[in-house]
């Protein structure tokens, strides 16, 4: 099929996003940082554009090899 192939960048680039925020809100206090409690929601609860917008960008870097 010939659309396939971008599926599975797609599919990588939204679970390194996932992962990245979740492991971030985790670590964060190690750092002693904390997410403003309006802003700190998990994955499934972050606003359409901003999660588009992380995806967006961990695509761009997987296609960059990084």
């Amino acid at each position: 099929m010939k659309d396939e192939p971008n599926l599975k960048p797609l599919s990588c680039a939204d679970e390194l996003a996932r992962r990245f925020h979740d492991t971030y809100e985790k670590l964060a206090p190690d750092f002693g940082y904390k997410t403003r409690e309006l802003s700190a929601v998990a994955w499934a609860d972050v606003p359409y554009n901003n999660k588009q917008l992380m995806i967006a960008t961990c695509k761009s870097l997987l296609e960059q090899g990084i």
